[in-house]
């Protein structure tokens, strides 16, 4: 039954964190601070106008919620703390619009965050009843148990329940999660932002079929808010009346009987969410043909298949059909999951209902420009969580009309931030933050240093400028139409050459660090408490060591090390050769640009025209290109705070000994060598009777069997000899002497870089088939033996090369 609301409830602030791999570097006091004051902000009022507060978690102590909320302003404001299962965050969210329906308040302010341990979803307590045993029991005695994580099995069994029943097939899950890995890019808060084709979903790992790995959601850290008013609140503010959005329709709902039912899908709540849509939708008064974006629960591809069905997007038992059909992406009947869904964007479990909702206002506001979906007058919201709840909610604008497209720059006029927070994920200045805080009840002593250090990493309060030089490569980079490079990486102030040491360390759950000559290794700490043994490290950088960098590295990784009671041991030298030197724009070309860090990634020979690494992206400014590729993931994040009026940062790398291919005559001789072996049995066989008299006549029978056995070998050696012509590479090293970009364009001469951005098809570069550069790698340390250095070559126990000055007038080898 619909609920009788006593008032429209509309939702009129979001803001979230961006969603990153759990690994500790963020606590949840800082997660839910800057979506907090993010959503102020966006809702344009202050703390003092949130009358309730409901913060939402699964991982951490009673109070969590206070901990947060005294952050914005110690204002005596009830505060409750939520914990539903991964629907925390739209548990919070209706009980939100509940408190402002039935008049309890006019304004509440929900708050959701996570911090994550890595792996699988765990129990921290093993002395009691698991709230999900009777489901575990229950998937047990109906599918078995096997040793993949439980809740991959939980709902793999659904998925394969929904093959054996309609016919769907493991290509259709894996077009699922091949749509959402395809939508996550334009969303800036994803955890993953690289796209895959069906075919490299179906061959990664399998973590219980038809479920391979890029099919399952990752754990995540990050937080989102919503502020969430009445009909009174708003009219009292008419011209925030544009960016309302009104929950439409809403139903928290709970497990049905037909949870037990032994249908492997049912276990799922596949009942619960049916029940809950038809409520949802009929509130709003609509059907699903009314919806056009979607935000559902896709923590595995089977369970969006699963809720398709249940939430009546498909006829029953055709959800398969509706994705064969293309019809959950751009140009079908539905968009779903535009954010990247569960599977690509992240899961931090409190924050993920909020997302959704955050991702949907952006839709329906008109905000989400370069992911929006023509006609978008009502959006679908399903989260779900085992144990078991799920919420559905209906949103529209607060007008009731189609959700127009507005550019950014109207939007950050609007906002009074200066950009649009759909498509670009940034921070917020000290003055920002203290106005969103209580004015008249603000702590500092509760705030901690939580604000300095939102601030330090979105790098508001940076006062890094950097005066670049012109270049005059800009075609190189699509739509820029200005590119600059940094003169040197020593010219940074101290602050941001340390920022960049940092972001270029180790994990911080690394219990030992291995230093090689040519790149360190970590191990990891896992749940017991053991690490796993050496020839399991895990790589986490094929970079020089900084500890054999130079002085100010060294002391930077020292004091990281020394913090962390992290054991630094030294291993022999490999055979591997590189070259190590800090930033030079005579030989490193650093582009900046409007709109992103560009990240290369996938293959360099790219059939779209755009050629890319296949060893992952160029991250880092500190080394030099010959080894920028291999570098530290959030280097670029980090850049890009503490220039603030940057917008974009490609990398492109200058020019470096190439392979050319030569025809090469080679002589290939084959010996066979064929041994035959041939062995006869003969068998003879007689038999004796004797007759002996006595008193009594005896008759003995005697059988002799005798067997003869002769093997014969022969031996037969056949030589075959062939000429085969092959192609094989050889190395071209250029000269030493480098030009500056503005001397190249002004003599004319063209640039044949190893990698290189190019969206123009016509200037191409030097190309490398697919699964080359490694081997292309340990070439150009051949290549490097025959280049004329500098004298100075160091050893590993040479103390000179930690010594070296920043911008050395040489190159080392070490």
């Amino acid at each position: 039954m619909a609920r009788k609301e006593k008032s429209a409830v509309y939702v009129l602030g979001v803001g979230m964190t961006k969603f990153i791999k759990p690994r500790g570097k963020v606590d949840y006091t800082e997660l839910g601070f800057e979506a907090g004051v993010k959503a102020l902000l966006d809702a344009q009022i202050s703390y003092d106008d949130v009358e309730q507060g409901v913060a939402c978690y699964c991982y951490g102590d009673s109070t969590c919620g206070q901990r947060v909320f005294y952050q914005f302003g110690m204002t005596k404001i009830p505060i409750y703390n939520v914990n539903n299962n991964c629907s925390t965050g739209s548990t919070g969210l209706a009980m939100a619009r509940t408190l402002c329906a039935s008049g309890a308040a006019d304004c509440v302010m929900v708050v959701g965050f996570e911090k994550m341990m890595p792996g699988s979803l765990q129990s921290f307590f093993n002395d009691r009843e698991n709230p999900t045993g009777t489901t575990l029991a229950m998937m047990a005695d109906t599918r078995g148990v096997e040793s993949a994580p439980g809740t991959a099995q939980m709902f793999g069994n659904a998925g394969r329940e929904y093959m054996e029943r309609y016919g769907a097939t493991a290509d259709d899950f894996a077009e699922i999660a091949r749509v959402n890995h395809a939508h996550s890019p334009k969303n800036p808060y994803s955890q993953f932002q690289k796209v895959y084709t069906r075919d490299e979903i179906l061959a990664d790992k399998t973590i219980f079929a038809p479920l391979t790995k890029l099919q399952c959601c990752p754990t995540s850290d990050g937080g989102a808010a919503a502020i969430v008013v009445s009909q009174a609140f708003l009219d009292a503010r008419p011209h925030l009346r544009e960016q309302a959005v009104e929950v439409a329709g809403q139903c928290l709902a709970t497990d049905g009987p037909s949870l037990f039912s032994r249908s492997a899908i049912d276990l799922m709540g596949y009942e619960m969410t049916r029940h809950a849509a038809r409520t949802a939708l009929a509130e709003a008064g609509i059907t699903t043909t009314d919806v056009k974006v979607v935000e559902l629960h896709d923590c595995f591809s089977a369970n969006e298949m699963v809720a398709i069905d249940a939430l009546g997007l498909s006829a029953e038992g055709k959800a398969h059909e509706l994705v064969r059909a293309g019809d959950i992406t751009y140009g079908g009947r539905y968009v779903v999951n535009p954010s990247g869904g569960l599977i690509s964007k992240g899961h931090p479990l409190g924050a993920t209902g909020i997302a959704q909702c955050a991702e949907l206002v952006w839709h329906l506001r008109g905000w989400a420009n370069n992911r929006a979906a023509a006609g978008t007058r009502y959006c679908l919201q399903h989260n779900l969580g085992l144990g078991g709840a799920v919420v559905v909610t209906v949103y529209r604008r607060a007008d009731g009309e189609v959700a127009p497209v507005v550019d950014s720059d109207t939007v950050g006029r609007r906002n009074g931030l200066g950009y649009n927070p759909a498509v670009e994920a940034k921070g917020f200045t000290a003055e920002q933050a203290a106005a969103a805080r209580s004015q008249t009840a603000a702590s500092d002593w509760a705030l901690q240093d939580t604000q300095k250090k939102v601030l330090a990493a979105a790098g508001a309060e940076a006062k890094f400028m950097v005066s670049p030089t012109a270049a005059t490569r800009s075609s190189l980079v699509g739509e820029r139409t200005s590119s600059a490079t940094f003169s040197s990486f020593s010219r940074l102030p101290a602050e941001l050459r340390r920022q960049v040491w940092m972001d270029t360390l180790a994990a911080d759950d690394a219990s030992a660090v291995y230093l090689y000559s040519w790149r360190w290794l970590m191990e990891d700490t896992d749940a017991d408490g053991s690490t796993e043994k050496a020839e399991r490290l895990v790589d986490v950088g094929g970079v020089p060591s900084m500890a054999s960098v130079n002085h100010e590295a060294r002391a930077v990784f020292d004091q990281w090390a020394a913090s962390r009671k992290i054991k630094v041991l030294v291993r022999p030298r490999t055979k591997r050769r590189c070259l190590v030197r800090p930033w030079d724009a005579e030989r490193d070309v650093l582009y900046v640009g409007r709109d992103q860090w560009h990240r290369f990634c996938e293959h360099a020979h790219d059939e779209l025209g755009v050629i890319k690494s296949s060893l992952g992206s160029v991250r880092h400014i500190a080394l030099p290109a010959f080894t920028a590729y291999y570098s530290y993931p959030q280097l670029g994040e980090a850049v890009l705070a503490a220039l603030v009026n940057v917008k974009a940062i490609w990398v492109v790398w200058g020019a470096l000994p190439k392979l050319t291919t030569a025809k090469v005559t080679k002589t290939v001789t084959m010996t066979k060598t064929v041994t035959m072996t041939k062995t006869v049995t003969k068998t003879e066989t007689a038999t004796v009777t004797m007759t002996k008299t006595t008193k009594v006549t005896k008759t003995v029978t005697k059988t002799v069997t005798k067997t003869v056995t002769k093997t014969e070998t022969a031996t037969v050696t056949m030589t075959k000899t062939e000429t085969v012509t092959v192609a094989m590479k050889t190395m071209t090293v250029r000269e030493t002497t480098r030009k500056t970009p503005s001397q190249r364009s002004a003599g004319g001469e063209k640039d044949q870089p190893v990698l290189m951005a190019v969206e123009d098809p016509v200037d191409r570069t030097v190309r490398y088939e697919k699964g080359e550069l490694e081997e292309w790698m340990d070439e150009m340390d051949e290549a490097l033996n025959t280049v004329e250095l500098p004298p100075h070559v160091c050893t590993q126990d040479d103390s000179r090369c930690f010594d070296l000055p920043l911008i050395p007038a040489h190159a080392v080898r070490c």
